[in-house]
């Protein structure tokens, strides 16, 4: 696992210019842009007057003060946003995406499904080809096209959103708003008992239903219009299929449904969690062994006894196979708690269930897990290390070779 720092301004701006796998950018108050990947090969940085530019030929994560302007070209894998109190722009993600506890975000089309959870400032997205899940969105948000099916849950302001799929808007307080939704499917909308509204149903399926405080209405007809409270706010529903509307007292368990939604994501990711875990340490404890029988084979050609290259290799390897065992430890820590949380998850649904039998969508999100590199037991000597500084100034190895010895006495990966 390859990392970089560099000092960055908490007003600098910040490029993303191409990342070819996952991504991951997560805020945090150090003046500095940290990066993550697994090698060093695949990270470009540039820095041009007070604009940073990076980008990456595999998955990455990228730590940055959380003050900074993000501006993202294409991601080709999934994309996850986190703690970041500026704007952010996307082009393109090809994957799906999280958003959790973010500012201003422009989103111009994103190819999978979207999950976004406390946005303070506004929400625009061109295009969601999958499903859309959002909630405590406070400065409202604008989606011009969802593909699939769309949840808001809490959301302050203003809302404009079409989908080709089902829509479900849960309010639990009443604001100083405008609601316009189309859907080519049904609409079902849950506004709270206090709501001042003047609403306009339409349904291309001639079926609203409605219910009130103290009635409740079944009406086969296109359109409905009703004035609740002062009607100081304006909602709007066009569905291809039925309306519910109903104004009631606001339902906690709707909004669980949408806090299962997001556990669901690690359930998703724990699934094929236990694979990847016994493939990478399986893959690392292949690349030790294939490194150390070059090193072995390029110690042999030099002047040092038998007896200290063999001491040497097997330091080596001992050193490195600690490092893997403890990345698998942790691993297998993070796989535990994984599993209390689908447990929590299932409960959860199990309970919606039982309570809501209707169908609804569910993000899918795998992230990979890229262990933190952990010390080795055994420090490297001052003697070794000395031995190896010695053979790179008589020239007996490269500087590649005597990078590559000093990491694998210290247990580090290439």
């Amino acid at each position: 696992m390859h990392q970089q720092s560099i000092p960055i301004s908490p007003s600098t701006k910040l490029f993303l210019e191409s990342i070819a796998g996952d991504l991951q950018v997560i805020g945090w108050e150090r003046p500095e842009v940290f990066v993550e990947s697994a090698n060093k090969e695949d990270v470009t940085i540039t820095q041009q007057d007070n604009q940073h530019h990076v980008s990456c030929s595999d998955d990455c994560s990228i730590y940055v003060p959380h003050t900074v302007d993000i501006d993202a070209g294409q991601v080709q894998g999934d994309a996850q946003f986190n703690f970041l109190s500026n704007h952010l722009h996307i082009d393109e993600i090809h994957g799906a995406a999280i958003f959790q506890k973010v500012s201003e975000v422009q989103l111009n089309t994103i190819t999978g499904d979207l999950l976004a959870n406390q946005i303070n400032g506004h929400m625009i997205i061109d295009q969601i080809r999958g499903n859309g899940i959002l909630s405590r969105l406070h400065k409202g948000c604008v989606i011009q096209k969802v593909f699939g099916g769309l949840q808001l849950y809490e959301i302050d302001g203003d809302i404009s959103a079409s989908a080709e799929g089902d829509i479900t808007l849960c309010q639990n307080h009443s604001v100083q708003s405008s609601t316009k939704i189309i859907s080519a499917g049904d609409i079902h909308c849950q506004m709270p008992e206090n709501i001042d509204a003047q609403v306009t149903l339409k349904s291309h399926a001639n079926t609203i239903k409605i219910k009130l405080r103290n009635e409740s209405m079944l009406i086969s007809e296109p359109e409905k219009t009703l004035t609740i409270g002062n009607g100081n706010n304006q909602i709007l529903l066009t569905a291809g299929g039925e309306i519910i509307f109903s104004c009631q007292k606001y339902s906690q368990q709707i909004f669980h449904d949408f806090e299962t939604d997001f556990d669901i994501d690690f359930q998703n990711i724990s699934i094929n969690f236990k694979e990847q875990l016994e493939s990478q340490f399986k893959k690392q404890i292949d690349m030790l062994n294939t490194h150390m029988e070059k090193l072995s084979e390029t110690l042999s050609q030099l002047p040092i006894p038998d007896v200290e290259v063999d001491h040497m290799v097997e330091r080596a390897r001992r050193s490195s196979v600690i490092a893997a065992q403890r990345a698998r430890e942790k691993m297998e820590r993070t796989q535990r708690k994984l599993e209390r949380k689908i447990a929590e998850a299932k409960r959860k649904s199990e309970q919606k269930s039982a309570r809501y039998p209707q169908d609804h969508h569910t993000i899918h999100i795998q992230w990979d897990v890229n262990p933190k590199r952990t010390p080795p037991e055994e420090p490297i000597s001052p003697d070794e290390r000395l031995m190896v500084l010695k053979m790179l100034e008589q020239r007996k190895i490269s500087l590649d070779e005597a990078e590559n010895l000093l990491r694998a006495l210290e247990g580090q990966e290439e």
